[in-house]
């Protein structure tokens, strides 16, 4: 099984892939941050975050995809992971802690 995670932003996106290595793990195949540039614009950020997301997709085919998402609220911030297939038949849903 192969897990694109995601730590979204649209200033920093980091990523970060990892497979499973049989029965003893697993292992990263790669990892890293696209970073957009301060004076572009927000649809120009979100197309260039989507053209190099869909570019990890297609070449590594995850299984899996996670993104994290972060709540703040006036005492506690809590934080969500919204797990997700890359396919279109399989269930989404979401993990909270």
């Amino acid at each position: 099984m192969v897990i694109l995670g995601i730590d979204p932003g649209t200033a920093r996106l980091g990523y970060g892939i990892i497979k499973e290595k049989g029965k003893s793990g697993l292992s990263l195949v790669i990892s890293g941050v696209f970073v957009t540039a301060k004076e572009s614009q927000l649809q120009d950020r979100l197309l260039y975050l989507y053209e190099n997301l869909l570019e990890l997709i297609t070449k590594y085919s995850p299984d899996v995809i996670v993104v994290e998402r972060i709540f703040f609220n006036t005492n506690a911030k809590r934080r969500n992971t919204f797990v997700s297939s890359p396919y279109k038949n399989q269930d989404s849903r979401i993990h909270r802690s």
